[in-house]
């Protein structure tokens, strides 16, 4: 039987073993069982476990899990009468981890001090764009070694990345609010247009069929393109807002728009064409992120007092789900599947994980010595960037 890992679990070898005592690689870990099973049907010492949803744990896994990730975990008896588990750990197996739960410096991206910016194409290639002088850094190892693709014209800030698949790029900048395009994984880039006399383009997002949609400051607007970031036209001024910095896609012309200086979500439902006030924030000032995790619900990272905030209606009504710690910005949002979330903060630079679609959230760990950690991606089978400031660091977890 083919061996499966839970959603939100990564083993440190990355194999699988096979069934009960049948361990082809003789390490690990995640093997699962047809339902029900019964204590008969696995290894004799494996007496007691420890559970989180359907997937058990062994004694000798539990034993070297740090105290962040036991918090994650229930202690129950195999004699208790457990049925209808997925998975189990072997007794002898390595220790499973949660994803996003330990980073690693990877490189810092020449002098830069911010790395504003982060996207994954796919294939191990990732981008990151950075501050002050406006580079584009390109990775093809999923972000364990990165080099300089190009500085943007004059550009001070690459503010915001998205890939629109098939090897185009785009990249928002500021001081002079222009987007660049790319059309080779990154590596060259070309100016296409400034939206209007706009000084940053803080957001970017991709809506498939080449319709892209673009948020700026100073005077809070929303641009938008239809063919892949070429061309852009005005479609709305949000309120009075002075930036949108923050926007997501969430399927069937649905979209979202995060704004400053008074922390209100807006919605569109026709491609960003037209938006409507959604809510504000309590009294946020910024909604710095947004990130969609499927079926409706909806996850925006606040400012001045480090908020997350949750939806579960396509961002039509929001609620507090939690303060990180006394964290002051939720600079950074990503979405790693199966209820996983992670949240990189300022001013002491942390990263929080949730496994509960973002109700409850735990610090994971503080990323060196950075302040800010201004954006996450998720590249898929549990790695994970993050980009810092002041060192312009990247940092990983696998």
């Amino acid at each position: 039987m083919k061996a499966k890992t839970a959603p939100y679990l990564e083993s440190i070898q990355g194999k699988i073993g096979t069934l009960c005592g049948k361990m082809s690689y003789g390490k690990q870990c995640l093997t699962r069982l047809s339902l029900p099973f019964s204590k008969s049907k696995l290894d004799p010492t494996f007496e007691q476990g420890y559970i989180r949803g359907n997937y058990a744990l062994c004694v000798d896994a539990w034993n070297r899990f740090s105290p962040l990730e036991k918090e994650q975990w229930t202690t129950v008896g195999l004699s208790d009468g457990i049925t209808g588990l997925d998975a189990l750990v072997r007794y002898d197996c390595t220790i499973a981890r949660l994803r996003g739960a330990t980073w690693t410096p990877a490189q810092r991206l020449g002098t830069e001090t911010h790395v504003f910016s982060l996207a994954y194409l796919g294939g191990g290639r990732c981008l990151a764009g950075t501050h002050p002088t406006g580079q584009v850094y390109i990775s093809t190892d999923y972000g364990a070694t990165w080099t300089l693709a190009q500085r943007l014209g004059t550009e001070t800030r690459v503010a915001s990345l998205a890939y629109l698949g098939g090897g185009r790029c785009l990249a928002g900048t500021g001081a002079t609010g222009q987007v660049y395009v790319s059309t080779d994984y990154g590596a060259t880039w070309t100016p296409a247009q400034h939206l209007g006399t706009e000084d940053y383009v803080f957001s970017l997002a991709y809506l498939g069929g080449g319709r892209c949609l673009a948020g700026t400051g100073a005077t809070g607007q929303i641009y938008v393109s239809t063919d892949y970031g070429a061309t852009w036209t005005l479609a709305q001024r949000l309120g009075a807002e002075a930036s949108a910095y923050s926007l997501t896609y969430l399927g069937g012309g649905r979209c979202l728009a995060g704004t400053n200086p008074t922390g209100q979500i807006y919605v569109s439902a026709d491609y960003g064409a037209t938006w409507t006030l959604a809510q504000r924030l309590g009294a946020e000032t910024y909604v710095f992120s947004l990130a969609y995790i499927g079926r409706g619900r909806c996850l925006a990272g606040t400012g001045a007092t480090g908020q997350i905030y949750v939806s579960t209606d396509y961002g039509a009504t929001w609620t507090l789900a939690q303060r990180l710690g006394t964290e002051i910005y939720v600079y950074s949002l990503a979405y790693l599947g199966g209820g996983r979330c992670l949240a990189g903060t300022y001013p002491t630079g942390q990263v929080y994980v949730s496994t509960d679609y973002g109700a409850t959230w735990t610090l994971a760990q503080r990323l060196g010595t950075e302040d800010y950690v201004f954006s996450l991606a998720y590249l898929g089978g549990g790695r994970c960037l993050a980009g810092t400031y002041p060192q312009g660091a990247i940092f990983t977890s696998i």
